[in-house]
């Protein structure tokens, strides 16, 4: 039944009777009947999912390892100034 484009259906209770026994029988499952079977489905975007986060973690791992070495880094520099400040303090104590 077509209906004028923009006025809502009247539903009388045939209508609804006839809406129900249709959508039952598109979405009828026998009882046991496990219905579809998705997981072909979702494999393939759980396996992307699974990559994305490895590679995830490979990225923070490495952006982890560049911070540990700046920190080193900075720390190796700090001493190296630490030790040049305590010679010349002590070259100057000894002239």
């Amino acid at each position: 039944m077509t209906r004028p484009f923009g006025k809502p259906e009247i539903i009388t209770p045939q209508r609804r009777r006839e809406l129900m026994d249709a959508a039952t029988r598109e979405f009828y499952r026998p009882p046991g009947d496990p219905g579809p079977d998705y997981s072909r489905l979702y494999s393939p975007i759980v396996e992307q999912l699974r990559d994305d986060e490895s590679s995830h973690a490979r990225v923070l791992s490495h952006v982890d390892d560049e911070y540990t070495r700046h920190r080193d880094n900075q720390r190796e520099h700090a001493a190296q100034h630490e030790l040049r400040t305590i010679i010349n303090e002590h070259r100057k104590d000894n002239q």
